[in-house]
């Protein structure tokens, strides 16, 4: 295993990204910081290189929340973290894991690209040891299939409010903040089988 764990910053100003970028690289924890300018540049940087994260401005997906996906089918195992400095709708930012802002000290956006290895996921028990309700299973699953809110809310007839809060409520009972996380959660207490995910 390598030591360098790839990050990818896509973030338009040239300033936040120095920034950002000068934070991670002097981390110590062996990041190596590369640009993407578009989400088609993310899409090809996931798909040559292993990369742990890509830190995104939310505004550069707005207009095309299927590129998150397609980030997604690209390179499963690789983060999605919204990076905030304007408001940007909840709907918007569930596509991502996780959340960092431009006021977040150092050391909270260190811990963030980091926070992969700390999601444990329990190998023990039945499906049921997190007192997951009927209703959060299915939103799980669909989850794990690669949907995004709106899709998951169209197909259960239910509002994107009460998605993200299901999701919530999943992320507090298993432990688990990452959709990616998420799917192998599923995986590993046999809500779905590894070949039907979507990630």
């Amino acid at each position: 295993m390598s030591s360098t764990v790839n990050i990818v910053i896509a973030e338009p100003s040239g300033l936040l990204y120095s920034g950002l970028a000068s934070v991670i690289g002097s981390s110590g924890k062996g990041f190596s910081v590369l640009r993407a300018e578009s989400p088609e540049e993310i899409q090809r940087l996931v798909t040559v290189r292993t990369v742990s994260a890509v830190i995104i401005n939310p505004g550069l997906v707005h207009a095309n929340t299927r590129i998150v996906h397609a980030i997604r089918t690209s390179s499963p195992g690789t983060r999605l973290i919204a990076l905030l400095y304007a408001f940007f709708d909840e709907s918007l930012l569930s596509h991502f894991d996780d959340r960092i802002t431009i006021n977040d000290p150092p050391s909270k956006i260190i811990y963030t690209l980091g926070n992969e290895s700390a999601e444990t996921i329990p190998a023990d028990g039945d499906p049921g040891t997190a007192g997951l309700t009927e209703r959060e299973i299915e939103v799980l699953r669909l989850l794990a299939s690669g949907k995004a809110t709106k899709e998951i809310a169209e197909e259960l007839h239910i509002s994107t409010n009460t998605v993200i809060t299901h999701r919530k409520n999943l992320s507090v009972k298993t432990g688990i903040r990452s959709v990616s996380g998420l799917a192998i959660y599923a995986v590993v207490k046999k809500y779905i089988t590894p070949g039907s995910t979507g990630l």
